[in-house]
């Protein structure tokens, strides 16, 4: 069966050809809040923790990716989908982290950094998609009743994208 993984936020949905739920699970890429952490250190002392924070969440996703794929029949998993953001990051360090809701669009930026990392490890195609041009259909709604909870806006947006990856394929 070919299978697709959609990530939104920690999130992690897995979908078959007729739009089933195969696996949903969070995978966790950082401790804490790294951009948080950041501002109050002088500029190449934030730099280096921000290296070190992105190297990591690599890391740790292509471990969740790896465990995705080991519960998974040999060569099922055929693409992944991400949900990307809308909002636009100051392209300058000391700007970035002057805003705090820039930290926090900084710190999901990490985590879609890491699956794009992951899946290029892997070698398998990525369909990415802006968060606002996402359509949640009744029939993934319809998905959390049947799965039961949680079903909550990230799910549905992990489902949706998963998919779109899956149809891509």
């Amino acid at each position: 069966m070919r299978l697709a993984v959609g990530f939104c936020a920690r999130f992690a949905v897995t979908v078959g050809p007729d739009l089933t739920v195969v696996d949903r699970r969070e995978i966790r890429v950082r401790n804490g809040q790294p951009y948080h952490l950041a501002r109050a250190k002088p500029l190449p002392e934030a730099k280096k923790l921000l290296d070190r924070a992105n190297t990591e969440a690599s890391k740790r996703m292509l471990e969740g990716l790896n465990g995705l794929v080991a519960v998974l029949a040999p060569d099922e998993l055929t693409g992944i989908g991400l949900v990307l953001a809308s909002f636009h990051l100051p392209s300058d360090l000391s700007k970035l982290l002057a805003s705090h809701p820039a930290c926090h669009a900084a710190e999901g930026e990490m985590s879609r950094e890491a699956v794009l990392a992951a899946a290029d490890e892997l070698k398998l195609p990525v369909t990415a998609v802006r968060d606002r041009e996402i359509v949640v259909t009744d029939e993934v709604e319809r998905l959390g009743k049947t799965i039961g909870p949680p079903w909550r806006k990230d799910h549905k947006l992990a489902a949706s994208v998963a998919w779109l990856a899956l149809r891509a394929r």
